[in-house]
């Protein structure tokens, strides 16, 4: 499953490169989608996660929970924004 997953995409195989071989494993037997697995490969390495810590992502289905949480947080700010016409400052140290 592992050649078949990268033989078409060279970002997949360099980045699956950067991870255990256990993890690719799981990626590439659990997850279908080509840009999930850019995903959970990116954030395994960036992360440091555990075999047992990605295993339990996946399960979760932790991409689709993101870019549902990065969807939901654009609404907030354009409503805010634009119809309420209430922007909010963001402060840093």
């Amino acid at each position: 499953k592992y050649y078949l997953s990268v033989k078409e995409n060279e970002e997949l195989k360099e980045l699956s490169h950067k991870i255990p071989w256990s993890h690719n494993t799981i990626i590439m037997d659990r997850v279908k989608d080509i840009n999930q697995k850019l995903w959970y490969i990116k954030e395994t390495y960036n992360n440091g996660w555990s075999y047992d810590y990605l295993e339990i992502q996946i399960k979760k289905d932790a991409y689709k929970h993101f870019y549902l949480y990065l969807q939901t947080s654009y609404h907030f700010i354009y409503i805010s924004f634009f119809v309420l016409n209430c922007p909010f400052t963001v402060y840093s140290n």
